[in-house]
């Protein structure tokens, strides 16, 4: 939801700098402690034509500071303002949480290793991102619309082996709710399937097309 509202680095990039708290935003010294540290952990690359700026400035309605993240992208300058509202909310809370586990965790000189293989790295991303990489070149990922499309070798290894397959129980409660989903998204009636879309389409976070 966040995402909608602000930049996906300026996010990011709290979860890599001490949170605040309310209390804070009535100090200068540690809002603009926060600004430094919030820049450094934001992206700022000539190849990409993207820059960005963190400030604080004061609060028009209350006597503190709110951060201001500047983002400069082909010479146009998008503002957004992170003030009492967003800080004391529950999705900075969430934040504020996950910075409190990962600030600190990657040390200088610290690596990540798979098998005979390891880097060196700075951020946990850099971690994730290294590990999910290397983790992609082993396993093939393929779709399909049902078993029946599939070789028998692949049905075995995905579906039919005991030592490996998960069984998932079914409830008549699943099938209800999972017949209506059908009905709405795949019945004869358009209506419906455009008033789920309306509502739901600014909720995807996946989406394959």
């Amino acid at each position: 939801r966040l995402y909608r509202i602000y930049p996906y680095d300026a996010l990011h990039g709290m979860l890599l700098v001490n949170p605040i708290s309310v209390v804070d935003l009535q100090i200068p010294e540690r809002m603009a402690g926060y600004a430094r540290d919030l820049a450094e952990h934001l992206p700022n690359d000539p190849k990409d034509g993207m820059f960005f700026r963190v400030l604080t400035e004061p609060d028009p309605e209350r006597p503190e500071s709110r951060i201001v993240v500047e983002r400069i992208q082909h010479g146009l300058t998008d503002r957004f303002v992170f003030g009492h509202q967003f800080f004391d909310g529950g999705d900075y809370a969430q934040i504020a949480k996950a910075a409190g586990l990962l600030v600190g965790l990657i040390e200088v000189g610290a690596k990540v290793a798979r098998g005979e293989k390891s880097i060196e790295i700075s951020t946990f991303e850099q971690a994730y991102n290294w590990l999910m990489a290397e983790a992609r070149r082993g396993p093939q990922i393929q779709r399909y619309k049902g078993l029946g499309e599939m070789n028998p070798d692949q049905l075995w290894e995905t579906t039919m082996d005991s030592t490996t397959r998960r069984m998932l129980k079914v409830t008549v409660e699943d099938m209800i709710a999972a017949d209506q989903i059908f009905v709405t998204l795949m019945g004869d009636e358009v209506e419906p399937r455009r008033q789920f879309i309306e509502a739901n389409a600014l909720n995807v976070a996946n989406l394959d097309v």
